[in-house]
């Protein structure tokens, strides 16, 4: 009995681990600085699923901060359309040329 409520107790710190990484990912930046972040809605099908993932997609940015193009690199379907649309809206610092910033993004129930 006792093994048991260490098995759990050690899955629940696993799984707080886990969740704290994920949330960290969606700010990962291959060096420019992300001034404006706008969080992407969970979808109501993939909540009621319990769906979890992260979309991964490398995106171009233009000298003045705005996306210029998205290459999604991975993710469920469910959860990328909302991925990009929140992405699309970022904004990064500017500078002399455009970049190409990894994006992850983390949706849990």
């Amino acid at each position: 009995m006792r093994a048991w409520i260490i098995v759990l107790v050690i899955g629940q710190a696993l799984l707080v681990f886990s969740s704290a990484r994920m949330e960290a990912q969606e700010s990962a930046q291959n060096g420019r600085k992300l001034v404006l972040k706008i969080n992407p809605v969970y979808p109501d099908l993939a909540r009621k699923r319990q769906l979890s993932g992260t979309v991964k997609m490398l995106v171009t940015v233009t000298p003045d901060g705005t996306v210029k193009k998205m290459e999604l690199l991975g993710g469920r379907p469910l959860l990328t359309q909302t991925a990009q649309s929140a992405v699309q809206k970022w904004k990064w610092q500017a500078a002399a040329d455009e970049t190409r910033e990894l994006v992850e993004i983390g949706f849990h129930p």
